[in-house]
Parts: structure tokens; C-alpha cells; sequence
């Protein structure tokens, strides 16, 4: 029997005035997974977190469906929103820019509960306390504002806040880019530890291709709005299925390789308001592209295991791995 999805996400568009941002996202998460999400900048991988999230700027237009345990996310208001915002929560790349800076730290956390949950505040307060304490941070911290509080504390802060409400499902939208190393393998570390205490699914934004592979079950690519790639984390790297994704595993810098100059994907990447209609929007960078490839909008089809959005996807199998000497 096939494992039951927590969310399904199918042919998702979102379309900011004439232009359209995603065109057609397919993607499954299945309860305590973690799904990475990866792509070079505007792909479209924010727009579709803040969609699966319902927090998609004002004038946004979408279609598709958006499925969470079954039940249609689209057609959700009042009561059944608020209880799925309690479900599913979301931690933000730059903390300071999602925390109001003349509101205490433990007024933006408990605010959740005492709205939503309709949690007393001594009580809201408490938990807050507590979960502070499972984040490493004092209790003491509720009574500062942002201000005082390093990035890395605040996006401790953040990860804290998003867990009060017991989420099934965490959409964290590159938690560590605004951070130093350390603070990164320790914001990691807690993600990682408080993902298997709650019992929950992650949905893992990043540009750091090894760092998906490593904290990732399965990891999505994304070109020009939509995904391109779904394979096993651990074979992204070695046997990619797309193109793009063999370009950008042999892009990335790697300490254990000597090069006289590091690999680059030829041209700029696309936006999905750029992306051609009725073609493949990499095929202009792509070292395999046929002719078809310029004339035919490809789907995205299952390949030994994982899932491509090519034309060639099964001619090309097994030849676009990254070698030592790419």
C-alpha cells in the first residue's frame, strides 16, 4: 500500500499581476519526511512555501490544489485556516525582518496561541518558556526586544515561536543563510533534534546542495517555477536524472577537488515570469538540448525512482552524474 501523504501539492500556478511566478509545482510530503527544496535564486522556491502556507503577498492569483491530510487548503477560511496555520508553521530566512521590533520577544511568541489557540496569556507565557529552554535560550529572553538579540538567537527564537502550536508540518525557507557557520550547524542541530521530538515533516528551503543532502530524505529542484527534479537525497549528487541537476552539482565548490577554475551553467537563470511557453526554459543553458526541446513543454514523469521534467530524461539516464574530474 502507498505511503499516505501529509501534503500533496498538484499543478500549482501563483500569478503576480501579468506574470506568472510558479507554473505548475507537483510536490508530495509524507508524515515526518524531510523534503529539501533547492534552486538557484528566483526559482520560485519562497513563492511556494508562502502558498503551501497561505501567505502569499496581496494581488497574488493562484490555481492548483493544495492538499493537506485531504483536505483542500484552498477552500479553507475562519476556524479550519486558523487550526491549519496551528498545523502547518513557517520559520523565515532574516528573523529581523518577521519580528516586530518595538513588541517584546514573548508577546510575538505567544500571540499564535492567545489569538488562534485562545490560550490564557499566563499559560501562553509558560509554554513559551519552555520551548525557549528546548532551543537553548534563557526564559529570561521573553521580556527583551528583538533588538537585543543576536540573529542567531532570533532565529532560535523564531524556530521556538513556529513549534508552540505542535505543527505536523515545518516550512523552513532558508533558516541558516543569514548566519555564521557555527550558528548555522547549531541552528541545524536543533532543527534536526526538535523535527524528531515533535514528530514532524520539514520542508527545507536551501541553496546548499550538500547540506540537503545530508539533513534530507528527498530533495526537489526548481527551475523558472516549477520542479524539475525529485530524487532520493543521498543520489542527487552522484546520479542525477535532470540536467540542471547535474549542472548544479558540478557548479558547487568542493574542498576535496583541485580545479584551475570552478564549473558555471552557461547564461542566467529564468524566473517563471521569463519561462517560455510550450518549451523547456532550460534549454537554452543545456549542454543536451535536442530541438524537441525548444518546441515542447516537457512533464514531469517518474524515472527509475525519482522524477524529471526532460524530454531525454530516459536516453540520458545514468550518463550525467558528477565525476572527480567534472
Amino acid at each position: 500500500m502507498a505511503t499516505q501523504h501529509l501534503l500533496e501539492v498538484t499543478g500549482l500556478r501563483v500569478t503576480l499581476g501579468d506574470g506568472a511566478a510558479l507554473r505548475g509545482v507537483d510536490l508530495a510530503i509524507r508524515p515526518r519526511e524531510v523534503l529539501g527544496l533547492v534552486g538557484e535564486s528566483g526559482s520560485g522556491k519562497s513563492m511556494t512555501a508562502r502558498a503551501i502556507g497561505r501567505l502569499l503577498p496581496r494581488g497574488a492569483r493562484s490555481a492548483g490544489t493544495i492538499a493537506f491530510d485531504g483536505a483542500d487548503v484552498g477552500k479553507m477560511d475562519g476556524g479550519a485556516l486558523r487550526r491549519y496555520r496551528g498545523q502547518v508553521a513557517m520559520v523565515f530566512q532574516d528573523p529581523r525582518a518577521h519580528i516586530n521590533p518595538v513588541r517584546r520577544v514573548g508577546d510575538f511568541m505567544t500571540e499564535a496561541l492567545r489569538t488562534n489557540a485562545g490560550v490564557k496569556k499566563a499559560e501562553a507565557y509558560d509554554r513559551a518558556a519552555e520551548m525557549l529552554g528546548q532551543v537553548g535560550l534563557h526564559a529570561r529572553n521573553l521580556t527583551r526586544y528583538p533588538h537585543e538579540l543576536s540573529g542567531g538567537m532570533l532565529q532560535r527564537v523564531m524556530i521556538a515561536a513556529a513549534l508552540l502550536t505542535r505543527p505536523r508540518l515545518l516550512l523552513a525557507d532558508e533558516p541558516t543563510t543569514a548566519l555564521d557557520v557555527t550558528t548555522q550547524a547549531e541552528v541545524m542541530a536543533i532543527l534536526a533534534e526538535l523535527r524528531r521530538d515533535f514528530d514532524m515533516a520539514l520542508l527545507f528551503i536551501t541553496h546548499d546542495l550538500e547540506l540537503a543532502a545530508a539533513v534530507c530524505d528527498r530533495t526537489a529542484v526548481m527551475y523558472a517555477g516549477q520542479v524539475v527534479e525529485v530524487r532520493d537525497a543521498e543520489l542527487l549528487h552522484t546520479d542525477p536524472l535532470h540536467p540542471y541537476t547535474a549542472a548544479l552539482a558540478a557548479a558547487r565548490p568542493d574542498i576535496g577537488r583541485s580545479r584551475a577554475r570552478l564549473r558555471a551553467i552557461p547564461g542566467r537563470p529564468l524566473s517563471g515570469f521569463e519561462a517560455p511557453a510550450g518549451a523547456c526554459a532550460f534549454a537554452p543553458r543545456c549542454a543536451h538540448a535536442a530541438p524537441a526541446c525548444g518546441q515542447a513543454m516537457p512533464e514531469l514523469i517518474g524515472v527509475d525512482g525519482g522524477m524529471a521534467r526532460c524530454l531525454r530524461a530516459a536516453e540520458l539516464r545514468g550518463t550525467l552524474g558528477v565525476t572527480a574530474d567534472a
